[in-house]
């Protein structure tokens, strides 16, 4: 459930959104591997204990950033498809 409101708000932000639509996976990573501390701080206070983990544990953050980061590129793009003329 964490994760998917993490999901839902990175694919709301305008910035990844631009950045999904404009960029390959490998040169999105860089935007939202940057934006990914961020979300998690915004969400610290309704779930301190996962925050706690993903900013300290090193192996858990990786883990969490790669599923994001491809979850909310395929989704952005996915939902960009849906919207664009036929």
């Amino acid at each position: 459930m964490f994760f998917d409101q993490i999901q839902e708000h990175a694919t709301e932000n305008a910035e990844l959104r631009h950045a999904a639509l404009a960029n390959t996976i490998d040169a999105f990573r860089f935007v939202f591997d940057k934006a990914l501390e961020g979300l998690f701080i915004d969400r610290m206070e309704q779930n301190d204990d996962i925050t706690a983990r993903f900013l300290n544990d090193s192996g858990f953050q990786q883990a969490v950033t790669n599923h994001l980061r491809l979850k909310v590129y395929e989704q952005i793009r996915s939902e960009a498809a849906k919207d664009a003329p036929a």
